[in-house]
């Protein structure tokens, strides 16, 4: 990331005096700056100075409990409520032999029953995905002459 940002002398003065020596602190942990230039020479005028923070990069894996495909204790409420339904299964099927007609309605009935157990399956999980959370670093530039020194805040906001 860079941020330019402009030098000046105080006025009346149109050049500088001495030469300023520039600066930053307040970089997050791991992070790196460079200033360009980092010396704005004696007789300059006003001059354009460029921060450029580079952030460590970092990456994220996420897996869910026991290792990629899970583990057969994330899968047993969901076995269980499936065994619970075979007993089920042998008057389902002369159920259906009866019911030669079944009307639409019905069979939409057990579709939005079966995606509302199979959500309410997922809400039981335990993986919480959230976006990223952005964090703001006060970036303090400094410019030194001799003993005088001016400061300038800059907002540093990184998505982690």
């Amino acid at each position: 990331m860079a941020y330019d940002f402009n030098v000046f002398p105080l006025a009346p003065a149109t050049t500088f005096s001495e030469a300023i020596n520039l600066s930053a602190s307040g970089l997050p942990s791991g992070a790196t700056y460079s200033i360009s230039p980092v010396m704005v020479q004696e007789g300059t005028e006003a001059t354009t100075v460029t921060l450029t923070v580079k952030l460590q990069q970092t990456v994220a894996h996420l897996e869910p409990p026991g290792g990629i495909g899970g583990n057969s204790a994330s899968r047993m409420p969901l076995l269980a409520f499936a065994s619970l339904l075979l007993p089920l299964a042998r008057g389902l099927r002369r159920a259906g032999k009866r019911m030669k007609g079944c009307s639409i309605s019905t069979l939409f009935l057990l579709t939005v029953i079966m995606i509302t157990l199979i959500g309410v399956e997922g809400c039981g999980s335990t993986n919480q995905i959230s976006g990223p959370m952005p964090q703001s670093y006060k970036l303090i530039v400094m410019g030194t002459a001799g003993e005088v020194s001016q400061s300038v805040a800059v907002t540093l906001t990184v998505m982690q």
